[in-house]
């Protein structure tokens, strides 16, 4: 990845830093998820993943959340590929938050997120005429199901 590939990248995530901190800090539910999901894909190991999901270490959500986003921020500024697995892990959780902190990242980003556009038009799969539930797979493999409702 080139040097400018690099600074889009950190361009992209530090300006969203404020987004993000609101958007973990909802919930611990999400947050658990959103890590967990960082690790699977390599951007904070294990023993990060302990630390950052520790409710006896006597930091509050909050607090958590911002050494985390510090630590997804430095592993992006090192590593750029992994802005694109973090905007997918946001797009893929169940909040809309989270979403559109994943689509303010990708907006920012100087360049195409390969993953996240693809899970995004994956996820607009929808007709104005339609209604009922349709699968949506996703890049782990796994379906999911929207149910769509006419308004008039």
């Amino acid at each position: 990845m080139s040097g400018q590939q690099k600074k889009a990248a950190k361009k992209a995530i530090t300006r969203n830093t404020a987004t993000l901190n609101e958007a973990l800090s909802k919930n611990e539910v999400d947050f658990r998820g959103v890590v967990n999901d960082c690790v699977d894909c390599g951007i904070v190991t294990e023993k990060q993943q302990r630390a950052f999901l520790d409710t006896m270490c006597g930091k509050i959500l909050q607090a958590r959340v911002q050494e985390f986003v510090a630590q997804v921020i430095a592993t992006v500024e090192v590593l750029p590929n992994f802005l694109d697995d973090f905007a997918l892990i946001l797009f893929n959780a169940e909040t809309v938050q989270l979403r559109n902190a994943a689509e303010e990242i990708a907006k920012k980003c100087e360049y195409k997120l390969s993953k996240y556009e693809s899970a995004k038009l994956g996820s607009v799969a929808v007709s104005d005429d339609s209604v009922g539930s349709s699968p949506i797979y996703t890049n782990a493999g796994k379906s999911l199901y929207f149910t769509t409702i006419l308004i008039s």
